[in-house]
This record gives C-alpha cells, sequence and structure tokens, in this order.
C-alpha cells in the first residue's frame, strides 16, 4: 500500500496573511530574514581579542575570575606514611624497604636515611607537597593562560613535560614509567592541530585526534647576527601528554573543518560588541558637533553672487575678534543674528543602554561587571546577577578545568620523584574555593544557624557532640558539612549488645537482725 502523500494535502506550517501581506515574501520584509554566523580563523579571534578593551574582558574577565583563588589538593585517606620531608638531605623514598603502616603511623626508617614525615590520616601534609609541586610548575598561571587562549582563539594545548624515558613525544606516555614532571607549556589553536585520530570502531576514542602537530615560530638564537627572520618549529606529539581544552562545543563536523578546534568567545559576541563600539565612536561624533554656532547675514546671497567672499571673510573675523577681546559678539541690529543650535541627544543614553546590556547578554556577565556599571534601581546592590555569574562559571569549572587538572595532578603523582613516590592516594580530589566570598556579618549568622541546628539534632540524638566537632572544626577550615563516625557507632552498637547480653546478676536481700532484748535486773 503506498503512503505516498497526495500533492494537494502536503503543507509548510506558518502564518500567511492574504490581506496585509504576512508571510509573503513579495510584501512581508522579515521573510527575507536568515541566520548568517560569524566564522572566524584562530588568527582573526586573536587580533579582535588583543585589539579590543571590551572584547578582551569579555575573553579575559571569567578566567580571571575562574581561578583567582588558586586551587589545593586534598588527600582525605593515606594508607602508609612513606613520604620524606623535604627540608632534609636525602630522598627515602627512593632507597629501602617499603613497610605498611596503618594510617598515622610511621614505617621504621633505616639510618643514616633521614625520618620520614609522619603523616595523620586527613593527609594534610602529603597534600601540602603536592601543592608545592603544582605550584613549582605554575599550575595556575599556565591554565589561566590556556583557558584564556582557548576563549580567544578557540582551543589550547598544555603540554605536560613528564619524563618516562621514550624517545620521541609522538609515542604514548608510559605512566608507570614517568620520572617526573619538569615543565608545562602552553600553545594557542594556531600553534597546533590534529594530524591523526583514533580509528578502531571499536574503542571508546573513536574519531577524537590522537597525534597533535605543534607548530611553533621561533626567533635565532643569536639575534646579533645573521637573519632576523622567524623559522617555524614542528613537533608531534601523542593526545596522552597533553591536556587539550578544545573551545566552545561544536558538531565533529564543523570541527574537521575547523582543523580540530571549537569555536571561540570572540565569535559568540562580536556583533553585539561591533554595535555597541560603533554606538559609541557615533555618539563621540556627535559631542563634536554638539553645539554648532548659526550666523545669520542681511543679503548673504546677493554677497555670494558677487563673488566678494573678502567681504564675508572680514566680517567673519571681525566677529571672532569680538568674541576674543570683549567677551561678546558684535552684529548689525538690522539683519544680523547669532546664536547655537544643539544637536538634541534625546533617547541616547537609553539606546547605549540597551547596547550594553546585549553585549552582556552574549557574554554571559552582568552589566555590573563588564562595564562597571552600578546597579539601577532602590536597593538594587546587583548581588543576584553576581550569584548566577559565579554560579555559571564555577558550572564550567567543574565541567572543564577540573578534569584537566586531576589529569595533571594525577601524573605528578604518579612520577618517581614526585611528592607522593609515583603511589598515587587512593581518595584525593582537586578543591576550588568558593568566587561567592560572605561578608563577616554573613558567616556569623550562618554559623550561628548552623550551631542552633546542630543543638537540635544532639539533643534529639541525631548526632554525637563528637561527630559534630570534628565536622566543623577538625578540617583546615570551618565547614558546615556533617560526617557520621560509622566506625564508633558501629562499636557503640555492639558494647551496647554485649551489656545487654550480659545476666544481670540477683542480688539475695541481706537478713535483717533483730537485736535480743537485754534481761531486766
Amino acid at each position: 500500500m503506498s503512503t505516498e502523500i497526495p500533492e494537494k494535502t502536503r503543507r509548510v506550517d506558518g502564518f500567511v496573511n492574504v490581506l496585509t501581506g504576512l508571510g509573503n515574501r513579495s510584501r512581508d520584509k522579515r521573510e527575507w530574514a536568515s541566520i548568517v554566523r560569524t566564522q572566524m580563523v584562530p588568527a582573526q579571534a586573536e587580533e579582535a581579542w588583543l585589539g579590543d578593551f571590551l572584547m578582551s574582558k569579555v575573553v579575559e574577565q571569567p578566567v580571571d575570575d575562574m581561578l583567582r583563588g588558586g586551587l589545593s589538593v586534598r588527600v582525605q585517606e593515606v594508607e602508609a606514611a612513606d613520604v620524606a620531608d623535604p627540608d632534609l638531605d636525602g630522598d627515602p623514598r627512593t632507597t629501602g624497604p617499603r613497610v605498611n603502616a596503618l594510617p598515622g603511623m610511621l614505617p621504621p626508617a633505616p639510618k643514616p636515611k633521614p625520618k620520614p614525615l609522619e603523616i595523620d590520616g586527613s593527609g594534610k601534609i602529603l597534600g601540602d607537597l603536592i601543592d608545592a609541586k603544582l605550584e613549582d610548575l605554575g599550575l595556575t598561571a599556565k591554565l589561566v593562560e590556556a583557558l584564556k587562549c582557548e576563549r580567544g582563539t578557540g582551543g589550547a594545548l598544555i603540554l605536560i613535560g613528564a619524563d618516562d624515558g621514550a624517545s620521541s613525544l609522538a609515542a604514548p606516555l608510559n605512566l608507570d614509567a614517568v620520572k617526573s614532571v619538569l615543565f608545562l607549556t602552553v600553545f594557542s589553536a594556531q600553534d597546533a592541530y590534529p594530524i591523526a585520530y583514533f580509528s578502531d570502531p571499536g574503542a571508546a576514542r573513536y574519531g577524537e585526534p590522537e597525534l597533535y602537530r605543534i607548530t611553533t615560530q621561533m626567533m635565532p638564537t643569536n639575534v646579533y647576527g645573521g637573519s632576523q627572520k622567524a623559522h617555524p618549529s614542528m613537533v608531534d606529539v601523542h593526545e596522552s601528554r597533553l591536556v587539550v581544552l578544545p573551545g566552545i562545543q561544536t558538531t565533529r563536523r564543523e570541527r574537521v573543518r575547523r582543523n580540530g578546534w571549537g569555536m571561540s568567545v570572540v565569535e559568540r559576541v562580536l556583533e553585539s560588541v561591533r554595535d555597541f563600539r560603533s554606538g559609541m565612536q557615533s555618539a563621540s561624533a556627535l559631542l563634536g558637533d554638539f553645539s554648532q554656532a548659526v550666523l545669520k547675514i542681511k543679503g548673504l546671497a546677493d554677497i555670494y553672487q558677487s563673488n566678494d567672499e573678502e567681504l564675508i571673510r572680514a566680517r567673519m573675523a571681525g566677529i571672532e575678534m569680538g568674541r576674543s577681546v570683549l567677551r561678546a559678539v558684535l552684529l548689525d541690529s538690522d539683519g544680523e543674528d547669532f546664536e547655537r543650535k544643539s544637536t538634541p541627544l534625546t533617547g541616547l543614553p537609553e539606546v547605549l543602554d540597551r547596547l550594553a546590556n546585549q553585549v552582556a547578554s552574549a557574554a554571559s556577565m552582568p552589566v555590573t561587571l563588564l562595564f562597571g556599571q552600578a546597579p539601577a534601581g532602590l536597593n538594587a546592590t546587583g548581588a543576584s546577577d553576581v550569584r548566577g555569574y559565579y554560579d555559571a562559571i564555577a558550572s564550567r569549572r567543574e565541567l572543564s578545568v577540573k578534569p584537566a587538572v586531576e589529569r595533571i595532578v594525577r601524573i605528578v603523582m604518579r612520577s618517581k620523584s614526585g611528592p607522593t613516590d609515583g603511589v598515587e592516594p587512593e581518595t584525593w580530589n582537586v578543591h576550588f574555593p568558593p568566587l561567592w566570598q560572605s561578608t563577616a556579618l554573613e558567616t556569623a549568622q550562618e554559623r550561628k544557624t548552623v550551631a542552633e541546628t546542630d543543638a537540635i539534632y544532639i539533643g534529639q540524638g541525631v548526632v554525637t557532640p563528637e561527630e559534630v566537632a570534628v565536622s566543623r572544626f577538625g578540617g583546615d577550615e570551618y565547614s558546615a558539612e556533617t560526617v557520621l563516625d560509622l566506625d564508633a557507632r558501629e562499636a557503640m552498637a555492639e558494647v551496647e549488645a554485649e551489656v545487654e547480653a550480659e545476666p544481670v546478676p540477683v542480688v539475695e536481700p541481706v537478713p535483717v537482725v533483730e537485736p535480743v532484748p537485754e534481761p531486766s535486773p
């Protein structure tokens, strides 16, 4: 049975009005509107990013806000305390047998080797050692540079200088053979592009880049002699040695067309920024003609017809001389008039505000932060806009930045000369400080509310005072999260069960001996 729809029943949904011309391409101008993407290569995006102050703020401000507090690594559990004190001579991590120890206990250190650091169960010292290594690598600064390149050019790479003994960077990184991590180097989308992809359809990363070619322009070593022209340097690097920041997400087909990269933020906001900058330039041009002098001279047309231009110049010079000497305008009362005409600017501030709002909307940034504009309206603080902005960049930090940091930290911990002696702790995480900073009053009110809630829970037997004390003040900083000590609860339950199982001793009553009365005399 044929399912073909008859021609007379086919339709294209839409509103068409025969009388008004709505939907008629010959009469409705809206029907000719279409969406045209702003397409830029990385070099063009870089020029727009570096060439305009507003575009630079759109690209850089979210990155600076995202990582202004830095980052830290927290280790929740340490199985063996075999981390050496970096202030002591020698390194016991590479010599001598390892001895398993319980959390908080030290393995015996053979003499004359230096004594290992004591690590408590929270792994705070180990986390500090990892943070120190990341600081030596300049991780936060490299992340800021890479994220700005990603937003400004459409993508970026961080080359991890891990020494695993391989003769070529094109070989996959051998994580078990990493001796040390020496450096981190950032490249923008202009400097690198994929040259090989995973081709196994059964692999999880099928179709993703496997090998990148990094091309940089390097100046000659001797800048005082020979040619001063930059010469390119190329090297192929396996993706396991890189942290790839791919830019704004696009389709796979679009990434192939863009030489393996996504879109830049510049492309998203270019039209809005261009409209705003054009509006501001037009406003500046209006200010130059804001007040125009108008001089009316009787018989001016006759003077022009007589070609007596010197008479007009002499009259204009006389008026200007009078204004300079007497600070007045000398005019003939019969037929001459001097006045200033102001250019009306009614509605211009509102138009510029709308253009500014459009830029802020395209950049997903509050107007108060993007333009430094004070919130308008009664009791307006702009706090809700800023909180929403912080929540948005915190989400991006969690989804894109944190996995990149975890990749670098894992390689650092697996390195033989690293702070963990090449052994990755069982439980660790990357911590970012909150973006919204509470005032002292807000902090005090929050802690008071938590304390009142704790008192209710303790009174009802939901939590113990020890659990509350450790949860609030047992870590590096105050925490409003309550952690239950399940081991202590199980031990207490076992003790209570044993007490209940023991038989209750029977206490026999003590006989009462009545005193014998003395005989009377």
